[in-house]
């Protein structure tokens, strides 16, 4: 899927764009998980950190919520955060991999 960014480098607020590290390594994350779900993947509502860290967040109203947050630099790690619903959980996973980003979407939106 063709994805481009135009936007200034900063403004009054901080960074606008992303890093090339934290714009990658979302994109990384979409394409697997998006391979993995296929029509059940939906799209994400994208913002930047005021540093150059990017936030993908999917949202389901009856549903709940999942963030990935990937930091502009390798220095730091990517998270997940996700919220229940139905259950009012709410979990942090600062250590994950593709499987449990998978697992976690899933958990969060085809939860019955």
């Amino acid at each position: 899927f063709p994805v481009t960014i135009e936007l200034d480098e900063v403004d009054g607020y901080g960074v606008l764009r992303p890093t090339k590290y934290a714009f990658d390594t979302a994109i990384g994350y979409v394409e697997k998980i998006e391979w993995v779900l296929q029509k059940d993947f939906f799209r994400a509502s994208v913002c930047t950190s005021t540093t150059g860290g990017i936030s993908l967040s999917w949202s389901k109203p009856d549903k709940g919520d999942i963030e990935l947050y990937c930091p502009e630099t390798y220095m730091n790690n990517p998270h997940i955060y996700y919220y229940v619903k139905e259950k009012d959980e709410h979990v942090t996973l600062n250590s994950f991999n593709t499987e449990t980003f998978i697992t976690a979407f899933i958990h969060v939106f085809k939860h019955q």
